[in-house]
């Protein structure tokens, strides 16, 4: 494993781009590890690549340091919370979650479904999204099993999504 790095990844990227092109234009597109690895690619600077879409959060320069996926959640956190702001920032937005605004309301509904976790919403979510049933004091549910966890994922599942232009505020 010394002699493997993003770098080493990256160059043999490059080399197969170069022994195995069709004469096209290339756009390479980086999503979670990808983001960083074509970053890495930018930096080599292959001819045949002629565009790049960096999408996701992880970086090999800009970020700070200690980057690791344990970070994981803190990060994509940062991220929906800026999201939220920015949809808050839309008028139509702001109209509709005014008592408790758009990120307030999502806390709410959070803490609803663990403390009502039989309630159909919140049992159907946690059925869609944990694939399970477990629900309830008595069932021994973990946090991976929890309601709020299943809405979480849902949540932070639509942030990922490549798609997730659908979801935009404007």
């Amino acid at each position: 494993m010394a002699s493997f790095s993003t770098t080493s990844a990256a160059k043999d990227i490059a080399s197969f781009m170069g022994e195995h092109t069709n004469g096209e234009d290339t756009i390479v597109y980086g999503g979670s590890y990808g983001t960083m690895l074509g970053e890495r690619l930018v930096h080599l600077d292959p001819p045949e690549v002629t565009g790049y879409v960096l999408d996701g959060i992880a970086a090999s320069m800009g970020a700070r340091m200690l980057q690791y996926y344990s970070n994981w959640d803190s990060d994509f956190g940062d991220v929906a919370d800026r999201f939220l702001a920015m949809c808050e920032d839309e008028e139509q937005i702001a109209a509709r979650f005014k008592k408790k605004g758009l990120a307030g309301t999502i806390k709410h509904l959070i803490a609803q479904f663990d403390e009502d976790p039989r309630s159909p919403c919140a049992f159907t979510t946690n059925t869609l999204y944990n694939n399970t049933g477990n629900t309830g004091a008595d069932s021994n549910a973990t946090e991976a099993e929890s309601p709020s966890f299943a809405l979480r994922r849902a949540l932070g599942m639509l942030m990922s999504e490549v798609r997730r232009a659908a979801v935009g505020c404007s």
